[in-house]
């Protein structure tokens, strides 16, 4: 999970990318099957929207969450 953050002042931007979070399960997931993830990824903090009239106006924040699927079988083969 990353955070982009952004900081406006006197009509520029700075920007900046953190790694919160990368997890990773070995297990198999079978194809129509499901894999609950319960505890990995719940430190999100807390946070009022960003320059929509609510929160601070001189700091957006941005949560990205990925999630990649990688076919063991077609990394077997390689």
């Amino acid at each position: 999970m990353l955070q982009h953050a952004a900081f406006h002042a006197d009509k520029q931007v700075r920007r900046t990318t953190v790694i919160l979070k990368v997890v990773s399960r070995p297990e198999e997931i079978k194809p129509g099957k499901t894999v609950t993830w319960t505890d990995e990824i719940k430190d999100i903090p807390p946070v009022q929207p960003t320059r929509l009239g609510g929160g601070c106006k001189l700091i957006d924040l941005k949560y990205q969450l990925t999630v990649r699927f990688l076919e063991l079988t077609r990394l077997l083969r390689k």
